[in-house]
């Protein structure tokens, strides 16, 4: 009778410690799907925000603003690729105003330069620009450069039709809406 008592005993620890075992992993399955969650909640505020615009530069502009979910972002841009004058324009921004961006234009290939060939393609068409140099075309030099760039590539009919762009920048302007500070778009 000793050993029956003690065998029960025996298998009793080792369902708790299956339990145990059990509850962690329910923990641990439980945190990656709240961060799933979190995730999922700030892409629907960002197709929201699509699904309540009309107008082409307001849809980007939208899309910008949300980027700010992206840690440290402080400005982002929007170019599009005019295809009469086979030109980049800037067409939305966030942390700049746009107005004063009007006259800044790239060709394809200073597009190139600037957002693709010095970063690193971490997905298809999404670069990484870390310490970028140079600014644009009629900025001062003294207003900085960012830290880092975040570039999307967009395509259409296998022909690259805009940029977007979300900077990092060392220097730091209080107003939400200012002239550049930063070299970066």
């Amino acid at each position: 009778m000793l050993s029956v008592v003690a065998a029960f005993k025996l298998r009793v620890r080792a369902l708790e410690a299956h339990r145990r075992l059990l509850e962690a992993q329910v923990r641990e399955r439980t945190g990656e799907l709240k961060r799933k969650t979190d995730q999922l909640e700030q892409i629907n505020v960002i197709v929201q925000s699509i699904n309540t615009r009309v107008d082409f530069s307001g849809l980007l502009e939208s899309i910008l603003r949300e980027t700010r979910v992206i840690k440290g972002m402080e400005e982002a841009s929007a170019l599009v690729c005019d295809r009469e004058a086979n030109l980049f324009r800037f067409k939305a921004s966030f942390g700049w105003d746009v107005r004063d961006l009007e006259g800044v234009t790239l060709t394809p290939e200073e597009a190139e330069e600037r957002y693709v060939r010095n970063s690193q393609e971490i997905f298809e068409d999404i670069y990484i620009a870390k310490q970028v140099q140079g600014g644009r075309r009629g900025q001062s030099q003294a207003s900085g450069d960012p830290k880092s760039m975040l570039i999307t590539r967009i395509r259409v009919d296998r022909r690259w039709r805009a940029i977007s762009s979300s900077t990092t920048c060392t220097t730091r302007t209080p107003s939400t809406t200012r002239t550049p500070n930063c070299s970066g778009i």
